[in-house]
């Protein structure tokens, strides 16, 4: 387990003061580097072997985004493994330990050459940890209307990481981007789902159907699906 100590900067925000549904993903990301690490699996074990760490799927619940200047707490360990695919929890908390948020989400590893999911067994590589029971559930699938609108995108050279993909925590920086700022103004998230079907690779170009249903904002393409409740 690991808890690290946040203070939400200037570059976490966004124009109300609230901390980015992107930057809460990095940190996340972060958080769940250094716990990996410490159990014996860091970078410098999987990445001569040609392993890279890729998220398949996320879920959270947001009972309140963190402030700006606030100062808060990040905690992840890691849970059952099923199959491949390893499951991750967080929690973010105040400095009164309330929950502001609570994710779980779901992990692999894959060949950096063929691209495909392996056997982690294979390299020794056993993850694991006790749940009890306050967990969230990161369902496989969520229910997506037809959406009408539509947009292409395409990935720059900033947005592109070590495994040479469009790195998770950019999906939301795109899916935001594409929610009108009135809407912004009068909404904050209360929870979103993603799943990340496909990786995104420089110069790909990828037609994105997005919009609002009821209180959720949608975005689906081939390669991915962005579910934000308000």
């Amino acid at each position: 387990m690991v808890i690290k100590d946040i203070n939400v900067l200037t570059e976490h925000s966004d124009f109300k003061g609230n901390l980015r549904l992107d930057m809460m993903m990095r940190l996340f990301q972060e958080a769940a580097l250094e716990d990996v690490s410490n159990l014996g699996f860091p970078p410098s074990y999987t990445f001569p072997k040609g392993l890279l760490w890729v998220i398949v799927k996320a879920k959270a619940i947001i009972n309140r985004l963190p402030k700006f200047q606030e100062k808060i707490k990040i905690k992840t360990y890691p849970g059952r493994r099923v199959m491949f695919i390893f499951r991750r929890h967080y929690e973010i908390l105040d400095e009164h330990d309330n929950v502001l948020v609570k994710a779980t989400s779901l992990w692999a590893l894959i060949n950096k050459d063929t691209r495909k999911v392996i056997d982690p067994t294979k390299e020794n590589i056993l993850i694991e940890g006790p749940e009890d029971g306050s967990e969230i559930d990161c369902p496989m699938r969520e229910m997506f209307a037809s959406t009408s609108n539509k947009v292409t995108f395409s990935p720059t050279y900033s947005q592109i990481d070590i495994n040479g993909h469009l790195n998770n925590t950019y999906y939301f920086s795109i899916v935001n981007d594409l929610i009108p700022l009135d809407f912004i103004k009068e909404h904050d998230p209360k929870s979103f789902w993603v799943s990340y079907k496909k990786e995104i690779k420089l110069g790909d170009e990828v037609l994105i159907s997005y919009g609002l249903d009821n209180s959720s904002y949608l975005f689906e393409s081939d390669n991915f699906q962005v579910k934000i409740d308000y």
